[in-house]
């Protein structure tokens, strides 16, 4: 896993290491309700409806064939930065969602409000990408389990091999954006959203045979759980260049083995890509169990 160094464009101080410590300049410009379609060669059959405050937005497609994401598009104030284009941050919310308090006409959650601010006065072009509404989910996502049913579980919106196609899905439409820089594009991403970050950036050396979930199922059952494949980013996309990543869950139920195991070779990200990883000793969820440990060496 490579870090990053200052002379990868991140000329604002590393603000991707301190979420929350700088304060929002005034007369940042409005950010844009702006939707584009999931590959139709990866969407669900049938397609996954849309929850009910999201077909209520004016201009949302009613196109059942299709699987169409709705997003915020952030800009820096060209009287400031000049006309683009702009290095870009992919931002990818956890589980808790996009939208404040889970509504749609709320707006982003502040901690989202805030990064825009932040990354448009510093220059930075951002999308905010709702991965849950275009699926149906009106609420957080926390604490779904692979089950019986994929209307209820992790399946909907796995992080692992579902979500992951949102990634492409955006890059997809920032390629096409005359203000955005294709060679700049990076991702910040939380929780849920990094784990579908280390999905979407792995390198072509990681196998991509069969990939199987275990879990313990309602009836206190052990289940192995054949899935599918991460998706790969395809070559005429832009690659993220650099991605943040606070708290991923790893290894979740055993998808790509061990997150401790470095022998697999699952984890490994690309190499043209460059990752930081954050993760917290009093994490509530995913604990470090040593934080004294010495750090394993070689591929993740």
């Amino acid at each position: 896993m490579n870090m990053i160094s200052n002379r990868y464009w991140m000329p604002v101080g590393w603000i991707l290491c301190f979420a929350g410590v700088l304060s929002a300049p005034a007369g940042i410009p409005a950010g844009e309700t702006v939707f584009f379609d999931v590959p139709t060669n990866w969407v669900l059959t049938p397609p996954p409806a849309p929850s009910l405050q999201l077909a209520e937005v004016p201009g949302y497609p009613d196109a059942p064939d299709r699987l169409t994401l709705i997003a915020r598009l952030h800009r820096p104030d060209a009287e400031i930065h000049g006309p683009g284009p702009y290095p870009t941050i992919l931002v990818l919310h956890g589980s808790g969602g996009l939208w404040s308090n889970d509504a749609i006409t709320n707006g982003m959650a502040s901690q989202f409000e805030e990064w825009a601010s932040v990354l448009s006065s510093n220059g930075y072009l951002s999308l905010y990408v709702d991965s849950f509404n275009p699926r149906g989910i009106s609420t957080n996502f926390a604490n779904r389990l692979p089950h019986h049913d994929p209307a209820l579980d992790d399946a909907l919106c796995s992080p692992n091999y579902e979500r992951p196609k949102d990634v492409v899905a955006a890059l997809s439409f920032l390629a096409a954006h005359n203000e955005v820089d294709r060679d700049r594009i990076g991702i910040l991403a939380f929780s849920h959203g990094s784990q579908v970050a280390l999905n979407a950036i792995l390198d072509p050396s990681v196998d991509l045979t069969p990939y199987t979930v275990r879990y313990i199922n309602e009836s206190n059952a052990t289940i192995n759980l054949e899935v599918p494949s991460p998706v790969r980013i395809p070559d005429a996309l832009p690659f993220p260049v650099v991605c943040a990543l606070y708290y991923p869950g790893c290894s979740h139920y055993g998808y790509h083995g061990q997150a401790s195991s470095i022998s697999a070779g699952r984890y490994m990200p690309d190499r043209r890509t460059h990752v930081l990883l954050f993760h917290g000793t009093r994490d509530s969820l995913l604990g470090v169990t040593d934080p004294d440990a010495t750090p394993l060496t070689g591929s993740l």
